[in-house]
């Protein structure tokens, strides 16, 4: 697969999305995203955020920003040629994205195997990944017959994906491993208190059912004590 980098307008109606709400020309709702190759298998954006989009007050709406993430992977495939539908999409929302601001889009492939493909895209605003998704895309059964003598990726593109894959990995394995440690220390802290409560009440139990008036039942003792001698008294008399 080569990229290609055709007129936006023809581009997205060679790929049947002249109608697409994100990049389609002929819908006038869309938002006219055109994506453009970067160099080994990376495709861009500018999206001017506007606040018609927003969810919370001020803050770009989860479903648009998924919508983003997923386009800009979708065109990452046409760029190489290849027409593919989302099978799955994880999207990680890293911070909130304002509703006012200019915004970078970013995506490019992580790995292949026909018709399986894997994707990661990115958005990001003042140098920062605020938001970033992975998919997998399946390739649509038409065009595989269309493109079933075409050439894989070329071996940088792969090899640049698979550095990226490593980083993010790496990154993510960290993440998890503080996630778990959280919530362990979480757990052992309920523990301890569950624990403590229960010592507490079985103590108040406890206080209530035991006599603690020794020197009242000291004085019963020493009575009965003295009444029992004095009978034995008259019977030896």
């Amino acid at each position: 697969m080569s990229a290609t980098t055709e007129d936006p307008i023809t581009f997205s109606a060679q790929n049947n999305h002249s109608r697409c709400w994100l990049c389609g020309n002929l819908n006038p709702r869309s938002l006219k995203l055109t994506f453009q190759p970067a160099g080994k298998g990376t495709v861009t954006a500018r999206f001017q955020a506007h606040p018609e989009l927003q969810g919370y007050a001020g803050m770009l709406h989860g479903g648009v920003i998924s919508s983003l993430l997923d386009a800009a992977m979708t065109h990452c495939l046409f760029h190489q040629g290849v027409r593919a539908v989302t099978g799955d999409l994880h999207v990680r929302f890293v911070q909130p994205v304002p509703s006012n601001v200019s915004l970078e889009i970013r995506a490019w492939v992580l790995s292949f195997q026909r018709p399986l493909y894997r994707l990661r895209a990115e958005i990001i605003f003042a140098e920062r990944v605020v938001a970033w998704a992975e998919a997998k895309f399946m390739e649509r059964r038409k065009e595989m017959e269309k493109n079933k003598n075409s050439e894989v990726l070329e071996g940088e593109i792969l090899d640049d994906a698979k550095e990226k894959s490593n980083a993010l990995a790496a990154n993510g394995t960290a993440m998890d491993k503080k996630e778990n440690r959280m919530e362990k220390a979480g757990k052992w802290i309920d523990t301890i208190a569950f624990i403590g409560g229960g010592l507490l009440k079985f103590f108040s139990i406890l206080s209530k059912n035991t006599p603690f008036d020794t020197h009242e039942n000291s004085g019963k003792n020493d009575f009965s004590s003295g009444r029992k001698r004095r009978r034995q008294g008259r019977h030896f008399k």
